[in-house]
């Protein structure tokens, strides 16, 4: 910051057009000319290159291999389709199991908190001390 206020930025001159080439970049004092790969930082540059390489590579594969976006898609949806069935069979199955062995089940589990948290209190609650 400059600390100078918006009535002094006001004052000051435009810009002489025939300083700079149209076209040239204000850093590097004018002699490198703005394009949108030297304005990149090269990490990204390789990182588009090594993308572009592979959706090469991948997309031969997928011709090679005679597929289809359509039939991958398709392929996809089968196979969520088949999960999910075997996860509603699951369920299916299982409760009513489930349903008969907690009628068993949660009233002795219940029973033994209780009789846990009986003995953490221990004797003497009622001895009046």
């Amino acid at each position: 910051m400059t600390g100078q206020s918006p009535e002094e930025f006001q004052s000051l001159p435009p810009p002489d057009p025939q300083a700079v080439e149209p076209g040239a970049s204000y850093r590097g004092g004018g002699r490198q000319r703005l394009t949108f790969w030297t304005d990149l930082p090269p990490r990204v540059v390789s990182t588009v290159i090594k993308l572009f390489l592979l959706s090469v590579v991948v997309g031969w594969i997928i011709s090679v291999l005679d597929l289809s976006i359509q039939g991958f898609f398709s392929h996809l949806a089968r196979a969520f389709d088949t999960v999910y069935s075997w996860a509603r069979w699951l369920v299916e199955w299982t409760l009513p199991y489930a349903s008969v062995g907690a009628v068993v089940v949660v009233p002795l589990w219940l029973a033994s908190v209780l009789i846990r948290l009986a003995r953490r209190r221990g004797p003497g609650l009622d001895d009046g001390k």
